[in-house]
Parts: structure tokens; sequence; C-alpha cells
């Protein structure tokens, strides 16, 4: 990811941004972007500290080259929900806002692939999220990812297809599982 790399963000999303925008919260989507960034560097501070970076872009390599995402699609999309989060009370009025409330169950369903890094189970774990994962198509999480950080975020998973993690996490998450039985 070399200088500025092209983002596909979800229109609903973009939408969103631009409607940021253009009530002024931020000068352009690319400032929007770069407050993304700027949060989860924000966020793992001391994972990054020995390292410097001319540019936001390097931070983002970084983040996934250690392992707090899978990918830098991760990362932003992670980051633009977070961000947007924030201004739920801005964009109701515009758009089909669906607030999270701290503490509260949920489930994320996927379909397709998708894997689950620390950076993801970090931000449930700090808004006080836990996940019902459900997968049809394939889930990995990232073999850096902390048993204890599964079990304080995810509360069951289940996987219609290939399903890969470390035996720690695995045991973990069947602990879980026979705890919920």
């Amino acid at each position: 990811m070399n200088g500025k790399e092209k983002i596909k963000i979800e229109s609903k999303k973009l939408a969103m941004i631009n409607k940021l925008v253009e009530l002024d919260f931020y000068g352009s989507v690319d400032d929007f972007i770069d407050h993304v960034i700027d949060y989860n560097l924000e966020i793992f501070e001391e994972d990054l500290e020995d390292f410097t970076f001319k540019r936001n872009w390097q931070i983002v390599e970084k983040l996934v080259e250690i392992g707090h995402f899978s990918s830098s699609k991760e990362l932003l999309n992670e980051g633009i929900d977070e961000i947007l989060s924030k201004y739920d009370d801005d964009l109701e009025e515009f758009f089909d806002v669906e607030k999270s409330e701290e503490g509260k169950e949920s489930s994320q369903i996927s379909i397709g692939v998708i894997s689950i890094g620390k950076g993801t189970l970090r931000r449930w774990q700090q808004k006080g999220q836990k996940k019902r994962i459900i997968s049809i198509g394939s889930l990995s999480i990232s073999p850096n990812v902390p048993p204890h950080l599964i079990r304080e975020t995810i509360v069951s998973v289940k996987v219609i297809g290939r399903f890969r993690a470390t035996d720690e996490q695995k045991a973990v998450i069947d602990i879980i599982k026979n705890e919920r039985n």
C-alpha cells in the first residue's frame, strides 16, 4: 500500500461520510480517512511507539503486519464504522442509523470470507459488546488474538464451512459453547 491506495467503501457509509463533509465536520473524505487512521494509531499507540511514520498509510501497513488486523480493508472498515458511530445523532435525520448499546449482545453475521483480528475484538471490548458470530463460508481468527480477548467479546461461534483458529483459540470457544449449554 504505497502512497494512497484506492479504498472501496460501502455506498451507505460513503454517503454518510459525504454528509459529514457537507455538514462541515470534515474538510474532505480524505480528511475523514486520515481521522480513521489516526484513531487506530491512538488505540494501538503502545504497539507502535518504536516506529516512526512518514505517512499515515505506513501506520496501516504496520498494524496489519503486526497482526492487529488481517488487512488494510478490515482496519479501515472497522475504523470507519467506529468514527461514524460517534456521529449517530447528527446523521440519524438523514440516514437509518443503527445505534449499538454498550454491554449488549448482538450477532455478527457474515456470508463469504471473514477474518477477525485483534483490532476488531479490542473495539468490541472497549464498547462492552459481546457478539454471537455466525459465518457461512469461511471464518478465521488471527493467530495473535489472545484467548482472553475471545472470552471477553464472543459469546458463541457458529460456522457453516471452514473455520481457522489456533488450537488455544478453539479450546476457549469450546469452553464458551459448553458454558452456554
